[in-house]
């Protein structure tokens, strides 16, 4: 597939933040406030001018848009990589400074920047990070390499039909 796939092509902010049955929604449940996936602290649904970056949930793509486009844009189709992307296994609920620092680097890249930095995160944070993309990273993979078996299997179901019509005809 010969294809330049954009961040816009794949992110899906309604089914991260916006749409009544977004992951922020669904993760909140209604409630205010909740636990950070990576740092456990309380953050707040939204900010109200009164919160922080530091407690005001962000959604965060555990495996990155970029990295995602990058490591699987040549084997899937657009609709398939942003299902992917945007799949509740590979979002989590942290706060926006921490979402805004990361950017867009994976978690492993930024735990490795903060030490460089002389600011590593503390021991639970950084397993939290590194447990949830290991996850996410499973994930990912085995729904990747699903729909490329799949695929396959179709491909050579309308092969071997056609090769046994042509037999047929013979």
């Amino acid at each position: 597939m010969s294809k330049i796939i954009k961040r816009s092509d794949v992110d899906d902010v309604g089914r991260r933040n916006i749409n009544k049955n977004s992951f922020k929604n669904r993760m909140f449940d209604g409630k205010r406030s909740m636990e950070d996936a990576y740092t456990k602290e309380k953050i707040f649904y939204a900010s109200h001018d009164h919160f922080t970056p530091n407690t005001t949930a962000n959604i965060d793509h555990i495996e990155t848009i970029d990295g995602l486009i990058k490591e699987y844009g040549k084997d899937v189709s657009k609709e398939e990589l942003k299902r992917v992307l945007n799949s509740d296994y590979n979002l989590a609920v942290t706060s926006e400074a921490l979402n805004k620092a990361k950017s867009s680097q994976s978690n492993h890249e930024y735990l490795l920047q903060q030490i460089k930095k002389g600011h590593p995160k503390d021991l639970k944070t950084s397993y939290n990070m590194l447990s949830k993309e290991l996850s996410a990273k499973m994930a990912i993979k085995t729904e990747i390499n699903t729909m490329k078996v799949t695929k396959f299997v179709s491909k050579e179901k309308i092969i071997s039909s056609k090769t046994a019509t042509q037999l047929g005809n013979s």
